[in-house]
């Protein structure tokens, strides 16, 4: 992309599921797309005519079924989307756009989710408005397809928006969490954090930071197990959780906050800042990889994104060299794999514009049949890639390439073969 990639989604239009991107880029790949695209193969899509070319950008993207059929739903500081005006939300069918009721006030910001407060499942969107639908809501609202509603009183405080959303049941029931640098919800001061069971506002464990403006700013949530049950974690820019040390990411459990090791940090007079979460499996079991603007995690050089599998945290290779804003889990045919997109350029030692994909390579079945043995089959793969250069066979052939030099012949035939004579 040409600018930062700020959300990052799946969505099945009808055509099997894709990936979705969204952000400030006015070109994806080679084509235009404003704002927004869809990957199909190797090459990017647009959806429609977009974003209006220099009308904000994309901040997040969700999935709903307002009763008409799955739709691709989408915030951002932006007014117009397929040339017509929307107010910071459009919902994509899979070949229109369209607005959402009236919209909301200002923009929606990183916050969107699915909750069923028991009148039905209904999409909640968060950020920094007052008003949706003409109705006075303060930074969170309902949209059932067909109005907006409050909830409650929303959220005030002298800095307040909602970014970021996540349902979670501690026990008592599921309920709708809402994280931000919000002070107060529903009347009551809850530091960055509260929960929304439907009808009434609650606090979570005493919330995040200190209370002070800009110490409490939560980013990102979502539900994992690390082994401990069923838990919360939030993510953002706070050195606490619940009067507990935490740096920048912390674990909720339906009673009390806990620290994850030594948290995330970065080189001193610059601020740490956790802004996505997802749960991952890279064939070692399911953890949970946060992105952000941190250099370090457990005092470990990790740059931008980490890995933490329920007792101690690691880096994906070198990291990248810049912000990550947006993750997501997708399939593309050959095994689940991580995306991540942001600012940066590079991923690892990979030039990699603003968008790049972490997968495992298995080196216990080179050919790529899933069988999970080495045999002839992977005998008769390598032999094929012992032809050239692994950019000129194809992307299969990089598995064979041990000392990195591109090609792949008999220096890379060690490797090869204590992989084939092994277990």
């Amino acid at each position: 992309m040409d600018s930062v990639v700020m959300a990052l989604t799946v969505f099945d239009d009808g055509g099997g599921p894709a990936l979705y991107a969204g952000g400030g880029f006015s070109t994806a790949g080679d084509t235009t797309v404003n704002k927004i695209a869809k990957l199909q193969g190797d090459q990017w899509l647009p959806l429609g005519t977009g974003i209006g070319a220099a009308n904000g950008q994309v901040w997040v993207m969700g999935e709903f079924d307002d009763g008409t059929g799955p739709a691709l739903f989408v915030g951002g500081d932006f007014t117009v989307a397929g040339g017509q005006e929307v107010n910071h939300i459009a919902k994509w069918d899979g070949s229109t756009w369209s607005p959402v009721g009236q919209g909301t006030s200002a923009t929606v910001r990183g916050a969107m989710t699915v909750f069923d407060d028991g009148s039905g499942p209904a999409l909640y969107v968060g950020g920094d408005f007052i008003t949706a639908g003409g109705i006075e809501v303060n930074h969170v609202a309902k949209w059932d397809g067909e109005q907006w509603s409050a909830l409650g009183s929303g959220v005030s405080g002298e800095f307040h928006s909602v970014r970021a959303l996540c349902v979670f049941d501690d026990g008592n029931g599921p309920a709708l969490y809402a994280g931000g640098n919000f002070a107060v919800a529903g009347g009551i001061i809850v530091n960055g954090i509260a929960k929304w069971d439907g009808s009434t506002w609650s606090a979570v464990g005493g919330g995040v930071g200190h209370g002070q403006p800009g110490s409490r700013l939560v980013r990102g949530l979502i539900v994992h197990n690390d082994g401990r049950g069923l838990a919360l974690y939030a993510t953002g820019q706070f050195a606490s959780a619940g009067g507990v040390p935490a740096p920048g990411i912390a674990r909720w459990d339906g009673e009390s906050w806990s620290a994850l090791g030594e948290g995330i940090t970065s080189e001193p007079g610059s601020t740490p800042t956790g802004r996505r979460l997802v749960v991952f499996d890279d064939g070692s079991g399911p953890a949970l990889y946060v992105g952000g603007t941190f250099t370090f995690a457990g005092g470990e050089t990790v740059n931008y994104i980490a890995k933490w599998d329920g007792t101690s945290w690691s880096s994906l290779e070198s990291g990248l060299n810049d912000s990550v804003h947006a993750v997501v889990v997708f399939d593309e045919g050959d095994g689940p794999a991580l995306f991540v997109g942001g600012g940066f350029t590079m991923a690892g030692d990979i030039p990699s514009v603003r968008i790049a994909k972490w997968a495992s390579i298995c080196v216990a079945d080179f050919d790529g049949d899933g069988d999970g043995d080495i045999d002839l089959i992977d005998l008769q793969a390598f032999v094929e890639c012992l032809t050239g250069p692994v950019d000129s066979i194809g992307p299969d052939c990089a598995v064979f390439d041990e000392n990195g030099d591109s090609h792949v012949d008999l220096y890379d035939f060690r490797g090869f073969q204590e992989a084939f004579t092994g277990p």
